[in-house]
């Protein structure tokens, strides 16, 4: 009888489903709840079968550990093993394995045997330091588990949609959308709340008898995403029409032309969109901060209308009442822990815009420490970038305030002195400013 040949293959999952739910939590943006549960299942799945496939197994580690530097509980020693750990065994394990791996490459990955799942070098050189060498630093250490995640999305998880092809067309039919159908509709969402949100604005300047609930518009929209699916790739195609494509910015706009209208019209729906999550912020400034320091297509960049207006949105959101109230918990962590990111992200690449949106941060928002911030905006800015003539005088006492001076740490003895601030790189053989005369 034909049955006698059927393998049966015995998964800790109850059926596909449950299998690309747990991939949908773990890659969630918008919750680190649901980034939890995904852990957890994955957790119990280990419990329920010992043995689980590798790159399954390897993500939750990685985004345990990514949860687990989120949550603030551990010092940065602590931090640096979670994260070792964890991408120590993904690196190795998947390099033990990958003989075995080119010899039954599953039918369902539509790529050449030769190629079957390279990782980056870097990623073999950050494990080779951890087993062999002293741990590399935090940043490395999470810019690596950032990469890992996005190499098992690539290589893993996106190809379950091929191996479930069956299960997904049949989704798809239902509630699924390609990607070209999701960026039209996305299209749609935006136009439609462009239209509510006008005419929200109208009835409550009007004070008509029909004027709908605040916001209304927006948290019609945020419905109508949520119904698309607000998936990781569905929300990055989101951010490239709001960003890349300029939506956010008005058309035909001049350099030094008022945002107010912008911020009033959008910053309903994005409140409802990356107020709450720190992730999701990121991911809206990252794209952000891409447009600033994209290569320059002819003309100045320091006159570019697109680019001052990104730098306006940055600062907005940053600053503003409306954002702050939205984004804060009771001890404003959230908006401090924003600030906190966007202004190292800024000194660690001092682009003009970058720079311009450092000062508007320090200029208007609520920010720690804001003294040595400031000295450090001072060392940043060019010989012809000024600041602005109202922060000159605390510039000034910020550069020569004595708590400022403390902040440079010294080794004691002779031999090398290690100072905090920021270094411009200069040609090997360069003599520092006042050795030019040293005998």
């Amino acid at each position: 009888m034909e049955g006698r040949d059927t393998k049966f293959v015995v998964t800790p999952w109850r059926d596909a489903d449950e299998l690309l739910q747990v991939r949908k939590d773990l890659y969630s943006r918008g919750s680190n709840d649901r980034r939890e549960h995904g852990v957890d299942r994955v957790l119990a799945w280990r419990i329920r079968k010992q043995e689980l496939p590798l790159l399954l197994e390897s993500t939750a580690d990685i985004v345990d550990a990514v949860l687990q530097d989120g949550k603030g509980w551990l010092q940065d020693n602590a931090l640096k093993l979670v994260y070792a750990g964890a991408i120590a065994r993904f690196v190795t394990g998947f390099s033990d394995t990958q003989l075995d791996l080119r010899r039954a490459k599953p039918s369902w990955i539509k790529i050449p045997t030769s190629e079957f799942l390279i990782l980056p070098a870097h990623l073999l050189e950050t494990r080779h330091r951890i087993v062999h060498r002293h741990l590399p630093s935090l940043l490395e250490l999470k810019r690596a588990a950032q990469e890992s995640l996005e190499w098992l999305w690539e290589w893993y998880w996106s190809q379950l949609d091929e191996a479930f092809a069956k299960r997904e067309e049949k989704r798809e039919n239902v509630e699924g959308f390609s990607s070209v159908e999701t960026r039209s509709r996305m299209q749609t969402l935006l136009k439609s709340y462009v239209k509510d949100r006008k005419g929200e604005i109208k009835a409550k300047r009007a004070k008509t008898d029909d004027e709908r609930q605040p916001h209304s518009a927006s948290t019609t929209a945020l419905n109508t995403y949520g119904s698309i699916d607000g998936s990781f790739k569905h929300l990055s195609t989101l951010l490239d029409l709001l960003i890349v494509d300029k939506t956010i910015i008005p058309a035909d706009r001049k350099m030094g032309t008022s945002m107010s209208g912008a911020f009033l019209i959008w910053s309903p729906f994005l409140c409802g969109l990356i107020g709450s999550s720190q992730d999701l912020w990121q991911a809206f400034a990252q794209k952000a901060f891409a447009v600033l320091g994209a290569p320059s297509k002819g003309g100045d960049i320091e006159q570019d209308p697109n680019r001052e207006a990104m730098h306006a949105w940055i600062i907005n959101i940053l600053t503003s009442e409306e954002w702050e109230s939205k984004t804060q918990d009771e001890r404003g962590y959230d908006t401090k822990r924003r600030i906190t990111w966007t202004l190292e992200k800024c000194f660690i690449e001092p682009t003009y815009w970058n720079l311009k949106v450092a000062e508007g941060i320090l200029k208007g928002g609520k920010v720690d420490d804001r003294k040595r911030w400031l000295k450090l905006l001072h060392a940043a800015m060019d010989e012809n970038m000024d600041i602005d003539t109202s922060m000159e005088t605390e510039v000034v006492e910020a550069m020569t305030s004595p708590k400022v001076e403390e902040t440079v740490a010294t080794t004691k003895g002779p031999g090398l002195q290690k100072k905090t601030g920021m270094w411009r790189p200069l040609p090997i053989g360069t003599l520092p400013v006042g050795w030019e005369n040293d005998d």
